[in-house]
């Protein structure tokens, strides 16, 4: 099966009052823009389906000086020490002039070596992804992830609000 076609639609998490527990993988829910790295095709996709190649070159480069293939994660620009969501919609200039760091947080390997992976178990997934990225080259990270609901949980609060994490994400 070769790697998924685009436009992709993409998963969307729905808000819950409470974190579940049992067999699930946590995530920080990063104040970024959701974006999708299809590296064969040269195409930065958002959420909603724009293409947001042009915006951010750099992101697409650094995602194939890793190799082709499809991630999903969080665009996100880091200015002194913590996320800035308003910067995102700053041009290449600004950012420079204001030491605004753009990083793509990968957090699902859609796609790779000419295969869709979207069949594969997450889990199966999350494990190649690590493997690609490794500990990154700057432009891509891989995002933190846990099996461990307190952990999960320590994401959710004040402190971690102030520096940009919205939150929690869990997936089955």
């Amino acid at each position: 099966m070769p790697v998924p076609d685009l436009p992709l639609r993409l998963a969307v998490a729905e808000p819950a009052a409470v974190l579940p527990s049992g067999r699930y993988e946590y995530s920080p829910k990063l104040d970024g823009w959701r974006l999708l790295v299809h590296v064969p095709g040269g195409v930065l996709q958002s959420r909603t389906g724009s293409y947001l190649t042009d915006r951010f070159p750099a992101v697409l480069q650094a995602a194939a000086d890793l190799g082709r293939m499809v991630l999903d994660g969080e665009l996100c620009a880091y200015r002194g020490g913590r996320l800035d969501f308003a910067a995102l919609s700053y041009g290449p200039a600004r950012r420079r002039t204001e030491d605004v760091a753009l990083v793509y947080m990968a957090f699902d390997l859609l796609g790779a070596r000419g295969r869709d992976l979207r069949p594969w178990p997450l889990s199966r997934r999350r494990a190649r992804l690590a493997e690609v990225i490794g500990d990154g080259n700057g432009g891509v990270q891989l995002m933190p992830s846990t099996l461990d609901v307190e952990v999960g949980r320590a994401w959710i609060s004040a402190d971690q609000a102030v520096v940009g994490v919205e939150g929690a994400v869990a997936k089955p």
